[in-house]
């Protein structure tokens, strides 16, 4: 998987003037706004205000730019994978706008965003390869390999869901994500907390095949929301259940 800020044309992807993107995979909901290679922001953390942000955020960034809807090329979002709410907010949302406008979605790793997020906040990263981990609660974390080579963020492994001391680091490697906050055993020289940001997934989508809104599915990793008290205690977690 390569994945390069506006690369050549006829690569398969879907170069676009002016775009929408949606982040709302982790705490943190994100809207960015696209036109040719500017990009404005605009985010609010805090998982239970994503429904109610997200519309008001895409309206104030089309008002401020002085355009309407029927102006935008293409929708990107957050595609997973993260907390299963935001996934499916940010896929019903980018599938409302591709198929009420009539245009292309282009669905983003939330990983890849992670660690574009990443590198932009700490270029030494450039010489490293990058291990993205996102808590993905009930003890494990979401997690991909990167490295960046000639101008690309090149993704070296599958992404996966596996318990955090399960994860075995190289000497040279760096951890990124929300991961590392919530695992002292991902706390390694030079790792640092970080989220995904529509920023990022507007930034990256010129890298990524678009599909129709029929095809923009969410990536999950993990089968169901929640584990049952069985399942739980089977893996050996603490259950805590009403008197």
């Amino acid at each position: 998987m390569l994945i390069q800020l506006n690369p050549p044309a006829g690569h398969g992807v879907t170069l676009v003037q002016t775009l929408l993107a949606i982040e709302t995979s982790t705490e943190r909901c994100s809207v960015a706004l696209r036109i040719g290679d500017q990009v404005q922001e605009k985010m609010i953390e805090g998982a239970r205000r994503h429904a109610e942000s997200v519309l008001v955020f895409v309206d104030e960034l089309l008002n401020e730019a002085g355009i309407s809807k029927t102006r935008l090329d293409a929708v990107a979002f957050g595609r997973g994978p993260g907390a299963f709410t935001g996934v499916r907010l940010a896929v019903a949302l980018a599938q409302g706008f591709a198929f009420g406008l009539d245009i292309p979605a282009i669905p983003v790793s939330t990983l890849a965003a992670t660690a574009w997020n990443a590198l932009e906040a700490a270029p030494v990263l450039r010489a490293h390869p990058i291990l993205v981990a996102l808590d993905a609660r009930m003890g494990e974390i979401y997690t991909a390999r990167y490295v960046w080579r000639e101008a690309m963020l090149q993704g070296i492994d599958e992404e996966s869901l596996c318990k955090p001391d399960a994860i075995v680091f190289s000497a040279q490697e760096r951890c990124v994500g929300s991961g590392v906050a919530a695992y002292p055993c991902l706390q390694t020289p030079g790792s640092f907390s970080i989220l995904p940001s529509a920023r990022a997934v507007a930034l990256l989508a010129d890298s990524v095949n678009a599909v129709c809104a029929e095809e923009a599915l969410p990536v999950y990793l993990r089968d169901h929301v929640a584990l049952s008290i069985r399942e739980r205690l089977a893996k050996g977690m603490t259950v805590v259940q009403g008197l």
